[in-house]
């Protein structure tokens, strides 16, 4: 695709940030807001393939016209973004996960030989935060080398076209990494896999870094616009 990044090759790593809107848009705009401070901290470059414009200044942006919500649409999105990446190492983001601090550059580090998934992952619900197994990686916190991570969502793209969904939307065959505090993957009752519930049945209302759970639900609530700061 043209329009490749100019001035940026020397970052060490992009974050591919993919949407379909789809979240509550308060929410949305929080998400992408600590996204972009975090990632600019850590030296790195955003691309922001959407299907609707945001504002997000410093990023490079990518309005992605098919409005389809299956999986073969979204593997193409993120090589989309990729396409036009720069760095050598990229890493996934969606616009409902909380990454926090020193997030990045661990997850760049770790990626820059092969591909990886953070393992200190929660998720939160109308019901508090909840532990993800161990097992279940999550396509929001991969990360890898540029051309290995092109290969591995193509695969799962010519999966998805041939049985209509694959088994797991997420490719296999990578290494592992905790990160020094816990992304947060928030279930709203419009994520693309649902809302969700933890197996054990556990929900904790806060945890380390982020606090209580309940001042990101204000933000799904219509007109929460005020709450941003």
């Amino acid at each position: 695709m043209e329009g490749r990044l100019l001035g940026v090759s020397g970052r060490p790593f992009a974050v591919v940030y993919y949407s379909n809107g789809r979240a509550p848009e308060a929410l949305r705009r929080y998400c992408l807001r600590l996204l972009v401070r975090e990632v600019t901290a850590s030296g790195g470059e955003v691309v922001l393939v959407t299907w609707h414009p945001v504002q997000a200044r410093g990023c490079h942006q990518l309005a992605w016209p098919v409005h389809v919500a299956n999986y073969p649409n979204l593997y193409r999105q993120i090589l989309a973004g990729v396409e036009q990446a720069s760095a050598p190492t990229i890493l996934l983001a969606e616009h409902d996960v909380l990454y926090p601090p020193g997030y990045h550059a661990a997850m760049a580090e770790a990626a820059a030989q092969s591909l990886c998934y953070n393992t200190n992952v929660w998720r939160l619900s109308a019901r508090g935060y909840f532990r993800t197994p161990r097992h279940r990686h999550l396509l929001s916190n991969c990360a890898g080398p540029r051309e290995t991570v092109q290969r591995a969502i193509r695969a799962k793209m010519a999966e998805a076209e041939q049985f209509g969904i694959p088994q797991r939307a997420e490719p296999g065959d990578a290494s592992e990494v905790s990160t020094p505090l816990p992304s947060v993957d928030i279930r709203h009752g419009r994520n693309f896999t649902g809302e969700r519930s933890p197996e054990d049945g556990v929900y904790v209302k806060s945890i380390d870094h982020w606090a209580g759970y309940r001042r990101y639900l204000k933000l799904m609530e219509p007109r929460a616009e005020h709450l941003l700061g």
